[in-house]
């Protein structure tokens, strides 16, 4: 429902992106105002629905970071590059960019069409879903071509910067 309002709102013929919207100023003057979504602002339950993220419930627990896990999840320690939810040191977090995240999505995809053909079990797709932390859902934003053409997060620097923040989506002009 989010990804159709989004489209609808936004990008198209009548969007806000392109064809904009008229506005009375009063005395017969007009503006014509143009907008664009950049940042999505929710409680964390209103963006684990938005974006089919998976929460506290997957492995992969945090939206924002790539390489955290579950807390006491048992697997950090098989990679220097995973830390636990609970780690105190900021700096080795790293923040997924648009292209993984895209990425993870698509492979969540392919995995459901796969399973569709019965060339891979539901059991083993529910454990993909588990392990990247998002839900397959293709008629979800992620999976929108038309609100994909920009970055759905900003592009930060692969590790320990703590300004950098998560993004909604800037839609292509058609």
């Amino acid at each position: 429902m989010l990804r159709l309002f989004l489209e609808r709102l936004l990008v198209g013929p009548t969007g806000f992106t392109s064809a904009g919207v008229l506005v009375p100023l009063g005395a017969g003057d007009n503006r014509l105002l143009f907008a664009r979504m950049t940042n999505a602002l929710s409680d964390g339950d209103g963006h684990r629905q938005a974006w089919s993220w998976l929460g506290a419930t997957s492995i992969h627990v945090c939206f924002k970071h790539i390489n955290d896990l579950k807390k006491q999840s048992d697997l950090a320690h098989r990679s220097p590059n995973f830390v636990e939810i609970s780690c105190s040191d900021f700096s080795k977090f790293c923040l997924w960019t648009a292209a993984e995240l895209y990425q993870a999505s698509d492979t969540l995809a392919e995995a459901a069409a796969r399973v569709d053909r019965r060339e891979m079990t539901k059991t083993l797709f529910k454990e993909l879903e588990m392990t990247i932390g998002l839900k397959c859902n293709r008629s979800g934003v992620l999976q929108s071509s038309r609100l994909r053409c920009s970055a759905i997060l900003t592009e930060p620097p692969r590790c320990g910067n703590s300004t950098a923040r998560v993004k909604a989506m800037v839609p292509c002009k058609e």
